[in-house]
């Protein structure tokens, strides 16, 4: 207290002249704090009003010590956290990518088979773009082992087509290699079969390449007489069988057409 009128010139709280025995050294690049051997840390601010200067020195150490307490607990906690983040992300990952996993084991387990489209993926309750996923991919399997199916078919159908021509031919050419020397007769009949099997032959083989090649074949439309169309095949393909083929066919129906793809499909029924 610097007033004139002032009795006592200094006032101490208990313990402060102890403190302030020893002169407190000032902690650099920080405002305000000093640190007093044996104490420790310490606040310092000074005001005045009036002619009165009030000077704090306040201890750290509980401050400090709550600073500490703060700090090893965001220790512990990161800890922890380091620690249990990797076995979430384990699990997560595992629970995401087991079924991509199956999946893939799975597609490679097909793609060695023989009949891959016989086969299926299994498809997981979740998530839910592998389910779609495996289901698709089932979808594909599917219409993979239909098309298989289609060519087993096709394959049986053209080797049965073709086995009977190729059986006349070979008995034809036989019967000449045996008795041709003796019997000259049978040579111009037995060559008329050949040649007539081998025309079937060779038409066979041309439907196939046509149907081998039937979603890019364009076909030459021409005005038609359906009616004369359909009797005059008819009666071309009429003996080439034993039962009996009854036609009702009525006159005078025209068509713009192909004959030939006509003729294909009336010889194939």
């Amino acid at each position: 207290n610097k007033r004139a009128d002032a009795k006592v010139s200094q006032y101490f709280s208990p313990h402060a002249e102890k403190v302030l025995k020893v002169t407190p050294t000032k902690v650099p690049f920080l405002t305000n704090v000093y640190y007093r051997p044996g104490i420790g840390l310490l606040y310092h601010r000074m005001v005045h009003a009036r002619g009165i200067y009030c000077t704090l020195w306040q201890n750290m150490n509980p401050q400090l010590a709550v600073l500490l307490r703060v700090i090893e607990v965001t220790a512990i906690l990161l800890a922890v956290t380091l620690l249990a983040t990797p076995l979430y992300i384990r699990r997560l990952t595992k629970r995401l990518t087991d079924p991509l996993t199956t999946l893939s084991h799975t597609t490679q387990m097909i793609a060695g088979a023989k009949e891959p489209g016989a086969m299926w993926l299994p498809v997981p309750a979740q998530p839910t773009e592998v389910t779609e996923l495996a289901g698709n991919f089932n979808e594909l399997l599917s219409m993979l082992n239909e098309r298989q199916e289609q060519q087993k078919l096709f394959v049986m159908n053209a080797a049965h087509e073709l086995r009977t021509p190729i059986a006349t031919i070979r008995s034809h050419a036989q019967l000449i290699e045996r008795h041709g020397e003796n019997h000259p007769e049978i040579i111009t009949k037995s060559v008329g079969y050949i040649t007539e099997e081998s025309r079937q032959i060779q038409q066979l083989i041309d439907e196939l390449l046509q149907l081998s090649c039937a979603d890019r074949l364009a076909l030459d439309l021409t005005p038609l007489d359906l009616s004369a169309t359909v009797t005059t095949i008819m009666q071309k393909i009429a003996g080439t069988f034993e039962q009996t083929v009854t036609t009702e066919i009525q006159p005078d129906i025209h068509i713009t057409g192909n004959e030939s793809a006509i003729e294909q499909i009336l010889v194939n029924l």
